[in-house]
């Protein structure tokens, strides 16, 4: 992929987020929000994002190019009971945060894509339940698919915008069933 001087490219900023500043989403909505943990954790996750996109637009006005990739995922589109309402919610506004940017900005040379990735191996899933075996994550997208991906979107002229791109494992345990259920 060639670079080009001036261009902005925002990816999973979010994970970065949290890695800079911990805490700060946690306690930005403690003191407005006293509600169950649920609407904290949407809140928390949903300004993250918000808040780090809004942060590159004047940047992107100024020089009439930027593209924001914003990491959400299959269940924002296509919502599970594994997932759970609060996760779903947060991956759903990601999308339409990406959709409103697209709308909003497009006249001033800015895109936004949403990455839907379905089940992808990271460590995340020793928190499921029903851990998937290792035979079950080696069929699974691996972090150096959405790499790949995550590239050639960064790598379309200015001109492409692709709204919305939902990548998933061949071995789609959404369509085939066996997902984790939690033990009655």
């Amino acid at each position: 992929m060639q670079e080009r001087p001036g261009r902005s490219v925002r990816a999973g900023f979010d994970r970065h987020f949290d890695q800079r500043r911990p805490g700060l989403r946690e306690r930005l909505f403690q003191r407005e929000f006293q509600l169950g943990g649920r609407f904290r954790e949407i809140s928390g996750r949903t300004t993250a994002t918000n808040a780090s996109a809004l942060k590159q637009l004047p940047a992107m006005r100024a020089q009439k190019d930027g593209l924001i990739i914003n990491i959400s995922s299959r269940a924002g589109r296509y919502p599970s009971t594994l997932t759970g309402a609060a996760y779903n919610a947060t991956k759903r506004a990601v999308i339409a945060l990406s959709e409103s940017i697209n709308a909003e900005e497009c006249k001033n040379g800015i895109r936004a894509t949403s990455v839907l990735p379905g089940e992808v191996a990271t460590p995340i899933l020793e928190k499921r339940p029903v851990p998937p075996p290792k035979a079950e994550r080696e069929r699974m997208l691996q972090a150096e698919d959405l790499g790949q991906t995550i590239l050639y979107l960064a790598s379309l002229p200015p001109r492409a915008c692709v709204n919305e791109l939902i990548i998933s494992p061949t071995w789609n345990r959404f369509y085939l069933g066996g997902l984790e259920k939690a033990k009655a």
